[in-house]
């Protein structure tokens, strides 16, 4: 039995505010010809006993270990039950859907972009995605992944807790990663050499728009102007835009703006901060302007967001973070009042 099966509400709140701290999205991992962006980490733990969501896709791939409680999970095609210490999980761009069968329900969310760096890699993918066609998306059960989800409970709750807490969280969810892999690929594709496999991440031929990507994802609580940008790749302004647009049919400055509003969604959702708080640690110094912004392309204000969540009538836009989570209490360090205001690229 792990941890969270006599975790308390106050235990949830802690948790989800340091993982919100820790896990860095800015980060990769290269496994095996696959390169994994941790998105987010958190606890999901919908209060409704008949709390479920409709059919919808999105680009994150989900690794999802059932804690407590048990749900159903649906594909189109394929419905499965899906009991505690189970894991199961959705590459991007499948549609699928989930409702609660027995609470209290508690899921550990581990959500990443995920892409193919090699033909190995690209075997690999494509091998999670038939599983999925045949409804095997939900795997037996495996003590190691019981034994990783309550070493990270336990170095999250640890007193003292660890300078090393970003660190110990990232190798071992590298290592959950792993299994999940050994245990959802056969063999056969697994002993295929990858042509990068030996190769530290720094030193992986990136695309210069997935270079693009993660400096945004490594600066995004920082006001970001095209021009910064440029000058950090030696590029004019005019071609960043150019080449960002090409890559991935949105212009820089929309998926800049749609970064930074998905993390005022996860703090909302799994914080106290004040709106006042979020605004300025994502670089917007005038609260009135992100609300607009929020209002625009959320259809609702952050406070009303902040409600709806907590009364379980609504889920984040991203589906992978959209798991209804305990709220915290914890206030962040008072910045700045100059923080420079966010101009859209």
């Amino acid at each position: 039995m792990t941890p969270p099966a006599k975790a308390s509400t106050r235990d949830f709140h802690e948790c989800n505010q340091l993982l919100t701290q820790h896990i860095d999205s800015s980060s990769a991992w290269i496994i095996r010809g696959l390169r994994w962006s941790p998105q987010v980490f958190h606890y999901c733990c919908p209060l409704e006993a008949d709390h479920s969501q409709p059919m919808h896709e999105h680009d994150l791939f989900e690794l999802n270990f059932l804690c407590q409680g048990s749900l159903r999970f649906e594909t189109p095609e394929h419905a499965s039950t899906i009991h505690p210490g189970k894991v199961y999980f959705m590459p991007p761009g499948l549609k699928h859907r989930w409702a609660t069968l027995k609470k209290p329900l508690c899921i550990a969310g581990f959500h990443f972009r995920v892409s193919a760096l090699d033909h190995t890699g690209q075997t690999m993918l494509d091998g999670l995605k038939q599983r999925v066609s045949r409804g095997e998306f939900c795997l037996e059960k495996n003590r190691i992944y019981n034994q990783i989800h309550q070493t990270i409970w336990e170095a999250i709750h640890r007193a003292p807790r660890s300078p090393l807490l970003s660190e110990k969280l990232s190798t071992l969810i590298q290592h959950f990663i792993q299994e999940f892999l050994e245990q959802a690929l056969p063999e056969s594709i697994l002993s295929t050499p990858s042509a990068i496999s030996t190769l530290k991440p720094e030193t992986v031929s990136i695309s210069k728009y997935q270079q693009i990507v993660d400096f945004v994802n490594q600066h995004i609580k920082e006001p970001l102007q095209l021009e910064d940008i440029a000058r950090h790749f030696n590029y004019s302004g005019r071609h960043v835009s150019r080449l960002f647009q090409k890559e991935s049919g949105i212009s820089l400055g929309l998926f800049i703006m749609e970064r930074k509003l998905r993390i005022a969604q996860r703090l909302l959702a799994t914080t106290d901060y004040p709106v006042k708080t979020i605004a300025l640690e994502l670089g917007y110094n005038d609260v009135g302007y992100f609300c607009r912004l929020f209002r625009t392309h959320l259809m609702g204000t952050p406070n009303s967001y902040r409600v709806q969540i907590l009364a379980g009538r609504t889920t984040l836009r991203e589906g992978p973070s959209g798991h209804h989570s305990f709220r915290g209490n914890y206030h962040p360090p008072a910045r700045s009042s100059t923080v420079v205001p966010h101009v859209a690229v």
